[in-house]
């Protein structure tokens, strides 16, 4: 139940009730390599559901 929650205030605690991956992942947001990396994947996949979508409308038009 939410109202049961307690809320911890402590850094340490809150360090170790995080699952590993979510660590991992807070670490790498202050990479500027890693966070450059991520946004170009991002554009790439954009760019290739665009892609993808203007030959389906082509298709059918």
């Amino acid at each position: 139940m939410i109202s049961d929650m307690t809320i911890h205030t402590d850094a340490s605690y809150a360090q170790t009730a995080l699952p590993p991956r979510i660590l991992e992942l807070r670490t790498k947001i202050h990479d500027a390599d890693y966070l450059d990396g991520a946004v170009q994947r991002i554009a790439q996949v954009l760019s290739d559901r665009l892609v993808e979508n203007s030959v389906v409308f082509r298709l059918r038009g």
